[in-house]
């Protein structure tokens, strides 16, 4: 008997379709189209999309829970790309959106 290699929710393209969580990638392939950024984006748009609508139980509004937390490795990514966050603010997914915002004011916060 073989074991099939469940993949997690955030790693299959068809999850991300449903929940539109695949938008986000048409707005980086204007400013680069660099594979490891869009395979970086992919994966934070797609874990964040999963524990927003999955696991509502979770720590996602707190100061220090899931959206801070996503917006930190967001941060890494729009000081190398800084066009990126207007971008991202473009489209029309929430969990995008809500990420994005909580990065540009992290980086204003700490530039400030």
């Amino acid at each position: 008997m073989t074991e099939e290699k469940l993949s997690s929710p955030f790693d299959d393209e068809q999850f991300l379709a449903i929940f539109g969580y695949l938008e986000p990638m048409e707005a980086v392939s204007g400013i680069d189209r660099n594979p490891d950024v869009v395979d970086k984006l992919k994966k934070l748009f797609g874990e964040a999309g999963h524990v927003f609508e999955c696991h509502p139980e979770g720590t996602w509004a707190v100061a220090s829970g899931d959206k801070y937390r996503f917006a930190l490795e967001l941060i890494a990514i729009l000081k190398t790309y800084p066009g990126l966050g207007h971008r991202l603010l473009k489209t029309d997914n929430r969990i995008v959106k809500m990420i994005t915002y909580r990065a540009l004011e992290l980086m204003k916060s700490s530039s400030a």
